[in-house]
């Protein structure tokens, strides 16, 4: 298993932005990877999809949408910097791109489908609970309750 997540530096020590899906005492390899910020770091995996060609999942994938990696890149550029925890960057099969967030029984996916429009997953076992719907790709607001709903589980 491998786990992404930001951390921060405090007394020497790094401490975990999110509760870390361990046990106690279990040994773990670290690598250090300095952000110069969430937003920049997201963007620039998010514009390495760019690099992706034609087949890139050897089944006939298409290359990523040029324009929905822009969309994506100003989408993630609009989010606040102190995003406790940081998304997966996604190609899709369509051609299109997805910024994930998993942690145990619960999920968020926001899918750039067009340069405009984004299909959202909200999703809990544990609350045994499932939401999907379209939003604009401009309503950050709407996004930003949503990555708030995965963080605290609470809906605002």
């Amino acid at each position: 298993m491998t786990i992404m997540v930001e951390a921060v530096v405090e007394n020497g020590l790094l401490r975990p932005m999110q509760p870390l899906p361990l046990k106690e005492n279990e040994r773990v390899r670290i690598t250090i990877q300095p952000n110069a910020t969430f937003k920049e770091s997201v963007a620039a995996e998010v514009e390495a999809l760019a690099a992706l060609q034609v087949n890139w999942d050897s089944y006939g994938a298409p290359a990523i949408d040029r324009n929905i990696i822009a969309a994506g890149v100003q989408f993630v550029r609009s989010l606040p910097d102190d995003l406790a925890y940081r998304p997966r960057v996604v190609p899709m099969a369509p051609g299109n791109l997805q910024l994930e967030w998993h942690e145990g029984q619960k999920i968020l996916e926001l899918e750039f489908e067009t340069p405009t429009t984004i299909r959202f997953l909200k999703w809990s076992g544990d609350e045994k609970f499932s939401e999907e719907d379209m939003i604009r790709v401009s309503d950050t607001h709407r996004a930003l309750d949503l990555i708030q709903w995965f963080i605290t589980g609470a809906n605002t």
